[in-house]
């Protein structure tokens, strides 16, 4: 993909929800995961990749990660660095709180570091990806002044 038609796919669909509409889809998105990922019993299993559930962890918490910085929690504007850093902070301890109430005994999940660490994974790449976008607007605004 273009640098340009990445921008302008990020600036015509994700841009065009409004803070609150983020923070709806977060709920509804927190709401999921936690289900998901505290429900009992649950196996993922693949005859090609060892341990699926990795990829799903790092992607889900991605995800989770966009959608705290996308909804403002902190800061005035998703592109704020204050906003982001805080999201990321909330995401990670949120991925920790996950993780460990899977250890409830009623939940018949277990709490693995590797599963942590690919939530981690999937919070840090995107907190890394929109920090990229955050450099690459301000280059733009200044070279456009």
């Amino acid at each position: 993909m273009s640098k340009s038609l990445t921008t302008n796919i990020y600036d015509d669909v994700l841009m065009k929800f409004t803070t609150r509409q983020y923070r709806w889809l977060l709920v509804l998105y927190g709401i999921a995961l936690t289900i998901a990922t505290h429900w009992p019993d649950l196996s993922i299993q693949s005859p090609i990749i060892e341990r699926p559930d990795l990829l799903l962890h790092g992607g889900c918490f991605g995800l989770l990660t966009l959608l705290i910085i996308s909804a403002r929690l902190v800061g005035k504007s998703a592109d704020n660095s204050h906003n982001l850093f805080w999201g990321i902070v909330i995401a990670v301890a949120w991925s920790g709180l996950d993780e460990l109430s899977q250890g409830i005994p009623a939940v018949h999940r277990h709490v693995a570091w590797s599963d942590f660490g690919a939530n981690l994974l999937g919070v840090f790449i995107t907190g890394i990806g929109v920090w990229i976008f955050i450099l690459r607007k301000k280059v733009k605004r200044q070279a456009n002044n």
